[in-house]
C-alpha cells in the first residue's frame, strides 16, 4: 500500500527521527519511574494505600520518591501523542502495510514479558497488556479508516463503528494506555492533512485522554512538538526503533528485582 502525501513541510523543522527520540526519552522516564522507583525502591506492589501514607509521614525521602514517581508517570504520557503521530505517518508512508503490521505486532509480543517484569515485577500478568498492543489495534483501525476514506454518511458511520470496536478491544484486553492511543491515533488521522493544525489535533486528543487518566494533562505539552514537524523521515535506525522499548523494559525490570 502506498499513499501519496501532500504534507506541509517546514524547512529546518523537526523530522520523524527527532520526534521519535523525544518519545523514547519520555517513555524511558516513565519506565524508570515505575520499575526502579515504584517497584524497586518503594515496593508499591506490596503496600496498601494506608501503608504508603504511613511511610510518607514517617520519611520525607519516601514522599520525595513518590513525587518523582508521579512526575515520571506524567512525563511518560507525553510519549503517547508522539507515537500515535508516528504511527499515522508510518501508515501513510509505508509501501507494505502487511510488513508494517507484522513489525508492530512482533514488537508487542516481544515486549510483553519485559513489560510485565518492569511494571509488575513478574513474568506473567493476565490482567494487563503492554501499550504496543494498543498501537497494533490502532494500526488495524487506520487500515479500515483508509479503506472507507470517502466522505459520506455511510462511510462516516462505518468509521465510527471501527473506532468503537478498537476502543472496546483495548478495554477488553486490558491494554495499558490502549484506549488513549487509539483515540489519539484517530484524531491525528483526522488532522493528517492539516499542516500547522496537527499540533492542535494532538492537543485536543490529549485533553480528551484526561477523561481516562488525569496524568495525560502532561501529554498536552508534547503535542506542541508536532507543530514543527517538517515531513521528513530523518536518519532512522530500524533496529533501535524496534529494539529500544523491550530492551529498556528488560533492563529496568532486572534492576528493580535486585533493588526491591
Amino acid at each position: 500500500m502506498s499513499i501519496r502525501l501532500a504534507s506541509h513541510r517546514i524547512p529546518n523543522g523537526r523530522d520523524a527521527a527527532s520526534v521519535r527520540k523525544w518519545a523514547m526519552v519520555f517513555l524511558s522516564m516513565g519506565i524508570i519511574g515505575q520499575g526502579i522507583i515504584q517497584n524497586g525502591l518503594l515496593n508499591l506492589n506490596t503496600l496498601t494505600g494506608d501503608e504508603l501514607v504511613s511511610a510518607m509521614d514517617a520519611s520525607p525521602m519516601v514522599t520525595t520518591l513518590v513525587t518523582i514517581a508521579l512526575a515520571c508517570k506524567v512525563v511518560e504520557t507525553c510519549a503517547a501523542p508522539l507515537f500515535a503521530f508516528l504511527l499515522v505517518e508510518g501508515f501513510r508512508r509505508t509501501t507494505s502495510f502487511e510488513k508494517y503490521l507484522v513489525r508492530i505486532g512482533g514488537l508487542a509480543i516481544v515486549s510483553e514479558i519485559p513489560y510485565n517484569l518492569a511494571y509488575g515485577g513478574k513474568l506473567l500478568d493476565l490482567g494487563s497488556r503492554n501499550p504496543v498492543f494498543g498501537l497494533f489495534i490502532a494500526l488495524v483501525m487506520l487500515f479500515f479508516f483508509n479503506r472507507y476514506a470517502e466522505k459520506g454518511f455511510k462511510n462516516t458511520a462505518i468509521k465510527l463503528l471501527i473506532f468503537a470496536a478498537a476502543f472496546l478491544w483495548c478495554q477488553m484486553l486490558g491494554i495499558s494506555q490502549g484506549i488513549c492511543l487509539v483515540m489519539l491515533t484517530a484524531i491525528l488521522w483526522l488532522g493528517r492533512n492539516k499542516g500547522d493544525m496537527r499540533a492542535l489535533y494532538g492537543f485536543v486528543g490529549a485533553m480528551l485522554c484526561t477523561v481516562f487518566s488525569t496524568y495525560y494533562m502532561g501529554s498536552c505539552l508534547s503535542s506542541i512538538m508536532l507543530h514543527r514537524y517538517n515531513g521528513e523521515r530523518g536518519e532512522q535506525n530500524v533496529k533501535l526503533n524496534y529494539g529500544f522499548y523491550p530492551a529498556v523494559l528488560l533492563l529496568v525490570g532486572i534492576v528493580s528485582l535486585f533493588i526491591g
